[in-house]
C-alpha cells in the first residue's frame, strides 16, 4: 500500500532535522551586557506667554514696582512710584554726572521729544564725614597777597570721623603741617603757622566742599588780613 506524505510535511522535517544537527556554540566566557540603562532625567521649566503677549496699558504700569540690583555682591532693594501723565505712559532716560555734594541729572523722554535737567544735593546733615567725601589726595589753588598770585599746594588724608591730616606748599614756612584738621558736614577746618618777616603767624583756613573744588577763606586769627582761594584736585 503506497502512502503519500505531502511535500509540506517533508520541507518542514527537513528543516527541523537540520536545526537539531547543528553544534550548539560553545558558551561565551563574557560577563553579560548590562542591560540599557533608562534616560536620564531632565528638568523641565514651564513658564508663562512671553512678556510681548502681555498687553501694557498706561494705568497697569502705575502703582509701586520693586525689584533690587547687585553691587559688590550685595543686592541693593528699589522701589519705584509710577505715575502715569495724561493717560500715556513715557520711558525717561537719566544720565547723572556724580560730584561729593550732588548729583547732575539730564532726564528726558527716550525719543528725545522732551528733556530738562535736575541737580540732586545732600541734606547738610546726612553729608558724610568719612574720606568717602572724596577729600584725601592732592589740591592746587591761588590767592591774591599785594597784587601777587600765591600759589598753594594742600595734601589732604580724611580718616574715619573726620578727621583730617596734612601739610600746604607754598607759604614762607613750608610745608606747614596742618592743625586740628576735621570735616564736617561738607566743611574742612584747620589752621597752622607760618613765618613772615620775622614773626609767626596762626592762618586759620575754612573751606566749603562744592563739587570738585574746595572754595576756603583763609586768615589770621585776629582778623587782621584774610583771603581766598579756590582749590581744585590735582590729577
Amino acid at each position: 500500500m503506497t502512502r503519500t506524505i505531502p511535500l509540506a510535511g517533508v520541507l518542514l522535517a527537513a528543516c527541523v532535522a537540520a536545526a537539531s544537527a547543528q553544534t550548539p556554540p560553545p558558551a561565551s566566557t563574557a560577563a553579560p551586557a548590562p542591560p540599557a540603562q533608562a534616560p536620564a532625567q531632565a528638568a523641565i521649566q514651564v513658564t508663562g506667554p512671553p512678556a510681548s503677549a502681555i498687553p501694557v496699558t498706561a494705568s497697569s504700569l502705575e502703582g509701586m514696582w520693586e525689584g533690587s540690583f547687585d553691587f559688590n555682591g550685595e543686592l541693593v532693594p528699589q522701589i519705584l512710584d509710577l505715575t502715569v501723565y495724561e493717560g500715556n505712559a513715557y520711558r525717561l532716560v537719566y544720565t547723572g554726572k556724580v560730584t561729593p555734594l550732588q548729583i547732575a541729572f539730564t532726564f528726558g523722554t527716550d525719543d528725545g521729544s522732551w528733556s530738562s535737567t535736575l541737580t540732586l544735593t545732600r541734606p547738610a546733615q546726612s553729608v558724610p564725614v568719612t574720606p568717602a567725601i572724596g577729600l584725601t589726595g592732592t589740591w592746587r589753588g591761588a590767592f591774591d597777597f599785594n597784587g601777587r598770585s600765591v600759589p598753594l599746594t594742600f595734601h589732604f588724608t580724611a580718616a574715619a570721623g573726620g578727621a583730617v591730616t596734612g601739610t600746604v606748599e607754598g607759604l614762607p614756612t613750608t610745608p606747614a603741617a596742618i592743625h586740628d584738621g576735621k570735616l564736617e558736614d561738607g566743611i574742612l577746618t584747620f589752621w597752622l603757622n607760618t613765618d613772615y618777616e620775622g614773626q609767626t603767624y596762626k592762618l586759620v583756613y575754612k573751606g566749603k566742599l562744592a563739587a570738585s573744588q574746595i572754595l576756603f577763606d583763609m586768615g589770621t586769627e585776629d582778623g587782621s588780613w584774610g583771603a581766598s582761594i579756590t582749590a581744585t584736585r590735582s590729577l
